[in-house]
C-alpha cells in the first residue's frame, strides 16, 4: 500500500530551493495559503482544461504537463490518492519532490478508517441458536473498507479467545476447549469438567500451563497441554461457605510470569451491588504468594490485554478503554466486551445493553446495538460495525 505523503506544518519545513506550487485549486487551496503565509506560491497546477490559464487569487493555474524538476508540489485536493500517483508517474518522489497539504490531515484519519480491510473472529455467549445468522458461538467479521460480513463459524456458548501461534483456541461452555487452525477448521476438543461457566484461557510457556477462569467456582483452574487439571486457585472460600459464586472472574493474560485476572468484586459483594472491579497480579512461579491488586476501582471489566508495553482493560459499565498508565483513552455508549488491536486500531466489542437502567447518571447516550467498534485513540475516531441484534453478546475478539 502506498505511503502517502502526509506531513505535519511543524514537524516538516519547505525546501526553499524549490519553486512551491499548488496542485488543485479551490477552498483547500485557499486554506493552505493561509497555512504557508510566509511562503510564496508561484503556480498551481490543475487537471481541469477549463481552468488553464486563468488565476486563483492571483495566481496562474496551469496544465500539469508543465510541472518541471524545479518545483515542489503541495497537494491541495481531497483526490490526493490519484495526484499521488500521476506525480509518482512523473518521478517525483514523496516527501522530496510533493506532499499532501496539512489541510488534508483530517481526511487521512477517516481515510484510513474507511479503507479498512481487516478480517476478525468473535465469541458470543448468548444462547446457541442453530440460526446461521445469530446465537451464541464463534464468528468471523470480514471488514473491506466500506463492506462488513459477518459469518458464524459454529454455534455455542462462547466466551475467551486464545491465539498461540497459529491456533485459535477458543471456550465453549459445553464443549470445553475447541482449538482451530488459521483458517478456522476445528482441529481438537478437549472436554472440561461440568459446573464451570469457563470464560477467559491464557498460556504460560515457561511452564505448558493453561489458565482457564472458572466464574462459577470463582477459581482460575490450571491446566497441561492437553487440559489435565493440575491446580486450582481460589479467589476466596466464600464459594465453599455459601455454594454460590461472589466474585464473577472473566477474563485473563498471561504476560512473563505474571498470571493478570479480572473480576467484578475484589470483596465478594457483587450479588449485593457492590462492583468493586479489579485487576489482580498473580507470581506463576510461586501461586500461593498473595495477590497483587494492580487497579482497582473498576465496574465490571474485562478483556486485560498488553499492547505498546502496557496494560489495557474494558471497564465494561461505563464503556471505557483504559490503557497507559490506566488512563480513558476511550469512551462509548454501551457495554464494551471484547478487545483486540493490530498496532493502529483497536477493535472493542459492543455487547446490547439488557439493563439499561444501570447507565442511568453513567451515560447520556444508551446504546442497545451490539457490534465492534474501530477506534482510533491518537485522535478519537472509530467506525462502528453493527451484528445482528440477536447475536446479542460479544465476549472476545481476535484478529486472523
Amino acid at each position: 500500500m502506498f505511503d502517502f505523503p502526509f506531513v505535519d506544518k511543524y514537524q516538516f519545513t519547505l525546501p526553499r530551493t524549490k519553486r512551491i506550487s499548488f496542485f488543485g485549486s479551490g477552498i483547500i487551496a485557499k486554506k493552505t495559503l493561509d497555512f504557508y503565509s510566509n511562503s510564496k506560491v508561484v503556480k498551481i497546477f490543475d487537471n481541469s482544461k477549463n481552468l488553464w490559464g486563468q488565476k486563483f487569487v492571483d495566481i496562474k493555474i496551469c496544465n500539469p504537463t508543465e510541472i518541471l524538476k524545479n518545483d515542489f508540489i503541495i497537494i491541495t485536493s481531497t483526490s490526493y490518492n490519484e495526484i499521488s500517483k500521476q506525480l509518482i508517474k512523473k518521478k517525483l518522489k514523496p516527501k522530496i519532490d510533493f506532499i499532501i497539504s496539512p489541510i488534508l490531515n483530517d481526511r487521512k484519519i477517516i481515510d484510513n478508517l474507511e479503507n479498512k480491510i481487516v478480517n476478525l473472529i468473535f465469541t458470543s455467549g448468548s444462547p446457541p441458536s442453530q440460526n446461521k445468522n445469530y446465537g451464541g458461538g464463534l464468528y468471523k467479521l470480514s471488514i473491506n473498507k466500506y463492506d462488513s460480513k459477518c459469518k458464524k463459524i459454529f454455534s455455542g456458548n462462547c466466551y475467551g479467545i486464545l491465539k498461540n501461534n497459529k491456533n485459535f483456541f477458543v471456550i465453549d461452555e459445553e464443549r470445553g476447549v475447541v482449538v482451530l487452525d488459521k483458517k478456522l477448521n476445528i482441529k481438537k476438543t478437549y472436554k472440561l469438567q461440568k459446573n464451570l461457566r469457563p470464560h477467559g484461557i491464557s498460556y504460560h510457556e515457561k511452564s505448558s500451563t493453561f489458565f482457564i477462569n472458572s466464574t462459577e467456582q470463582d477459581s482460575v483452574l490450571c491446566y497441561d497441554k492437553n487440559f489435565k487439571l493440575i491446580n486450582e486457585i481460589p479467589i476466596s472460600h466464600k464459594k465453599n461457605q455459601t455454594g454460590i459464586k461472589h466474585h464473577h472472574l472473566n477474563d485473563n493474560l498471561v504476560y512473563g510470569d505474571s498470571l493478570y485476572i479480572s473480576m467484578f468484586s475484589y470483596s465478594g459483594n457483587y450479588t449485593k451491588e457492590v462492583y468493586d472491579g479489579v485487576i489482580l497480579e498473580y507470581d506463576i512461579l510461586d501461586l500461593d504468594k498473595k495477590p497483587v491488586i494492580v487497579k482497582d476501582n473498576l465496574w465490571m471489566p474485562h478483556n486485560i490485554k498488553y499492547y505498546n508495553k502496557s496494560l489495557f482493560i474494558l471497564n465494561s459499565l461505563p464503556g471505557q478503554l483504559m490503557g497507559y498508565n490506566m488512563q480513558i483513552l476511550g469512551e462509548f455508549p454501551a457495554f464494551t466486551r471484547g478487545l483486540a488491536y493490530d498496532n493502529q486500531h483497536f477493535y472493542i466489542g459492543q455487547s446490547k445493553n439488557r439493563n439499561y437502567s444501570k447507565y442511568l447518571g453513567v451515560s447520556k447516550n444508551i446504546s442497545i446495538d451490539a457490534g465492534i467498534i474501530l477506534f482510533d485513540e491518537k485522535t478519537k475516531v472509530s467506525r462502528f460495525f453493527q451484528v445482528d441484534p440477536r447475536i446479542s453478546e460479544i465476549h472476545a475478539i481476535e484478529i486472523l
